[in-house]
């Protein structure tokens, strides 16, 4: 429910680029793990992936749980 409300606020353009980033989710994952903090991490997201400050921000809030199958195919539906 969480991830939905959050990428409802973005356009159909900025969700394909999280999907995107979903693709590469245990490179994202690594970098966040090795980020210094949160706010490093989106840092690092924006400039590896070009994100905006919001978009990086709804990544390194996502709970690992959200990233399950059943939720990427929901988002690309577009039912999120």
């Amino acid at each position: 429910m969480e991830l939905r409300i959050t990428l409802e606020s973005f356009g159909t353009e900025h969700k394909r680029e999280i999907l995107k980033a979903l693709e590469d989710i245990d490179n994202i994952i690594e970098l966040i793990k090795k980020s210094e903090s949160a706010a490093a991490a989106k840092v690092k997201l924006s400039e590896k992936y070009g994100f905006t400050s919001n978009q990086a921000h709804a990544i390194v809030e996502m709970k690992l749980g959200k990233l399950a199958g059943l939720e990427k195919i929901e988002i690309s539906s577009g039912r999120a």
